[in-house]
């Protein structure tokens, strides 16, 4: 055992938990209480994939020392889809160290079928995708059951910012701004890459505060750069950063992720736009969508079919006022960005007078998503509402 593992037994040590949940950031809480027999792990703080095996480890340890398998074992990881996860193996691990228990020599490495096993993950398509990463990978989940949650990354993203003094910023919709939009790009994706030279090409960029950060080089940068369809990399080369309210030295992940510049961003700009992480499969929202709801920020971005859809389910409302979102339903990802730059075109023939006009006659309607960001209730499913620091 570590002390990254808290074990509760009687009634008051949970009640003890819970009194002093915001001093803790514990990665495995064992409740072995009458009637629990539960063991969570969340492989979302620091290098929390680590905690695969300590889990592994412990339960060993208990089969070991004859007390007994837990009933149910919850794995979370919100924060990251479940597709960028396929290189390091995560979900294997998950499988084949957390989920399974060994009790005979040779056994297969699946979840034993008298545990409920549940993974909990940021990619609300985690289904889906989990069942295709199967075929791939030829793994065998057992009884794995998945859950999609969406507000890890916006629970990470108000503490950030309230560890910022930030949480009482907000847009200053009645400066005088000199940009329509703005456009911040710290990770390099492809489909970031497409929209910048599309920005240059029909010099909207002039009418955008924007940055290229280069944050997490693509590998083989130049080659996949120069192979991407359309790219003219003459207009601007994307092996080079482009700063603007900060460099890639002052971009930490743990504390500087959230910063925003007052100026660039709550006050010389309308709209923020830009492309989420991962638009093609997953169905997942990062800090990119939750700091201008946090900020009472009007913003329109490209990401996964329905995703409008899914923030509208979410309880936030759509700014149909302004923005045409009729390509959300567009299932070709190439069509759909095509379609959302044909959006954006429209809007920058807007007079920035008269844009601001249409964005403060619904100002009630962005604080009211502004209040629905901050206040929803996080806690609302297994685990996280009986182990509050599960969550980032």
């Amino acid at each position: 055992m570590t002390n990254k593992i808290i074990q509760i037994i009687t009634d008051e040590e949970y009640n003890n938990y819970l009194k002093n949940e915001k001093d803790n950031n514990n990665n495995i809480i064992a409740d072995f209480r009458p009637g629990k027999n539960t063991i969570a792990c969340s492989l979302d703080f620091g290098s929390g994939t680590n905690n695969v095996s300590r889990l592994s480890d412990f339960i060993k340890d208990r089969v070991d020392n004859n007390y007994g398998l837990p009933d149910k074992i919850y794995i979370t990881f919100t924060t990251e889809p479940y597709l960028q996860m396929m290189e390091e193996n995560v979900f294997s691990n998950v499988v084949e160290k957390g989920f399974y228990v060994p009790l005979y020599q040779g056994e297969l490495p699946i979840p034993n079928e008298n545990i409920e096993c549940i993974f909990i993950n940021g990619d609300l398509a985690i289904t889906s995708n989990v069942k295709e990463y199967l075929k791939v990978n030829n793994v065998s989940t057992g009884n794995i059951k998945t859950y999609g949650f969406p507000f890890g990354l916006l629970s990470r993203t108000r503490k950030r910012l309230t560890k910022l003094n930030a949480n009482n910023k907000i847009a200053n919709y009645n400066s005088i701004p000199t940009k329509h939009f703005i456009c911040l790009n710290a990770v390099s994706k492809e489909h970031r890459i497409k929209l910048i030279t599309w920005l240059h090409e029909t010099n909207i960029i002039d009418k955008c505060h924007w940055s290229w950060l280069r944050r997490y080089p693509i590998k083989n940068e130049t080659n996949f750069i120069e192979n991407l369809d359309g790219i003219n990399t003459a207009i601007f080369d994307f092996r080079k950063t482009k700063e603007l309210d900060m460099s890639l030295d002052e971009l930490d992940t743990h504390i500087n992720q959230d910063t925003v510049s007052d100026f660039y961003y709550l006050t010389d700009s309308l709209i923020d736009i830009g492309s989420e992480t991962e638009p093609e499969t997953s169905q997942f929202i990062t800090e990119k969508t939750w700091k201008p709801y946090l900020h009472g920020k009007v913003s329109f971005f490209f990401n996964c079919q329905s995703y409008y859809a899914i923030l509208k389910n979410l309880g936030f409302e759509l700014y149909d006022e302004i923005f045409d979102y009729s390509f959300d339903t567009i299932v070709d990802t190439s069509e759909r960005q095509t379609e959302y730059h044909n959006e954006l075109k429209r809007l920058s023939e807007i007079p920035i007078e008269e844009l601001q006009k249409k964005i403060l006659s619904i100002k009630d309607k962005i604080l009211r998503n502004r209040n629905h960001a901050w206040d929803c209730d996080l806690k609302t499913i297994s685990p996280f509402k009986e182990y509050p620091t599960l969550l980032p």
